[in-house]
């Protein structure tokens, strides 16, 4: 964003601070302690770094399709589309077959879906209303590891596992988003 959006004008050291946190929040959140059934995490770094540049990429194009006068719902739609295709081929390649649908999966499939397609439209409409990248992804990639962290320590009562690193995580990542909101 910084180099081919011209966002290093948005940029001061508030805001440096407050997204060098929120990601320091979420590397914690996402770490635990060694054990020894962990092996070898070269394949998952391979994974971690692939997935990052991926969301980078996609996020820089994003960005600019927003700017250009694409309607949302024609977004969502090639969004969706294109992600069907590439799901497609990765379960052919690996010869997969889609598991069955029953009612019980489709209605709690169903109300997944809808909260994705709305997180991703209004993700597209801050673009579209000029958000910079630089301060609305970082408060993005806080609030996909701590929502879904929040939901499973309270509603599934994994707040028992929780380390105390990670009661560290989310205060950084709260002091992060005030930082990042508050930058002018």
């Amino acid at each position: 964003a910084m180099i081919f959006l011209g966002e290093a004008r948005v940029w001061n050291m508030q805001l440096a601070i407050g997204v060098g946190l929120c990601f320091l929040s979420i590397w914690l959140l996402g770490s635990r302690q060694k054990s020894e059934d962990d092996g070898d995490n070269r394949g998952w770094l391979f994974l971690t770094l692939s997935m990052i540049v991926i969301f980078a990429l996609t996020s820089l194009a994003l960005k600019i399709f927003s700017g250009q006068g694409v309607a949302a719902s024609k977004f969502l739609a090639g969004w969706y589309f294109g992600a069907f295709l590439g799901s497609a081929i990765i379960l052919i390649y690996y010869r997969r077959h889609l598991p069955r649908l029953n009612l019980e999966i489709t209605k709690s499939i169903l109300p997944v879906s809808a909260v994705l397609v709305t997180a991703l439209g209004l993700l597209y409409w801050v673009f579209d209303l000029g958000g910079p990248v630089s301060r609305v992804l970082p408060l993005r990639g806080l609030s996909s590891s701590v929502i879904p962290a929040l939901i499973g320590f309270y509603l599934f009562k994994e707040r028992k596992q929780l380390l105390s690193h990670q009661h560290l995580a989310f205060f950084m990542g709260l002091v992060g988003v005030i930082f990042v909101l508050f930058s002018s």
